[in-house]
């Protein structure tokens, strides 16, 4: 009678942070759930439960993975190309990869990555003269535009035209109803307001994140070309007619 081989001891080789990384890509960030994550794997849902504590580490663990990947640009010639291309590259990012904004915005705390892509800036930045502070404010406000104008881009809406409307609609009323909070003379102006209001929150588009990134940089050139005693030439709509 065979005498059966004794069964081999030994732990189960380890999931590596980076399989469940790739796993969580592939899936996709849109309805995202440990169980699928784990299906990707072929393991059990308790089993990932062993490498990761919750749904939140796994978008920080494939967010720190895309960063850590993302192919090398070429080094702006001055600040404000350099903000360009970053906050270019960020919506490059979220069309890629449908549903990671929203992810991304509900993180309770920054992943690695992203602080890091936050210092890097910061640092060119300052290789161009801003302060430390000055840097790492203006590459948060950017990213922070960035994330808000792409998620109400996409949000699903009704047709321009039937959205411009009802927007125009509501400020009649809010004029009606709060006769108290108008401006003498602003019944002329009241036209142009209703236009440019319903304009802004029925075309939140690419086109219209663009305009708020350059009128941003506009007036924060007027600072910096300020300081270096320069004549300012702004890139977005003049404020005042």
């Amino acid at each position: 009678m065979d005498t059966p081989e004794p069964r081999r001891r030994g732990r189960a080789p380890m999931t590596s942070a980076e399989l469940i990384a790739r796993a969580v890509i592939k899936v996709g960030f849109q309805d995202l759930t440990m169980a699928k994550v784990a299906n990707s794997l072929g393991m059990k849902h308790s089993s990932l439960y062993r490498h990761v504590a919750s749904r939140e580490e796994l978008i920080s663990m494939a967010v720190d993975l895309m960063i850590l990947e993302s192919p090398a640009v070429t080094p702006a010639q001055d600040w404000r190309g350099h903000l360009e291309q970053l906050t270019d590259a960020v919506w490059e990012q979220f069309e890629r990869f449908p549903g990671l904004a929203s992810e991304v915005a509900a993180l309770p705390e920054p992943p690695a990555g992203l602080l890091w892509v936050f210092a890097s800036s910061a640092e060119i930045l300052v290789s161009f003269g801003f302060s430390a502070e000055r840097a790492m404010m203006v590459t948060d406000l950017l990213c922070d535009m960035t994330v808000s104008s792409y998620l109400n881009a996409t949000q699903p809406v009704r047709a321009k035209a039937d959205r411009a409307a009802e927007i125009k609609a509501k400020y009649r009323s809010l004029r009606e109803v709060r006769p108290d909070v108008q401006l003498p003379g602003s019944e002329q102006k009241s036209e142009q307001i209703e236009a440019a209001l319903a304009d802004a929150f029925a075309s939140q588009g690419k086109q219209w994140w663009r305009q708020k990134r350059d009128f941003i940089l506009d007036t924060l050139a007027v600072e910096v070309r300020r300081a270096a005693g320069l004549q300012f030439r702004p890139s977005s709509p003049p404020i005042m007619n």
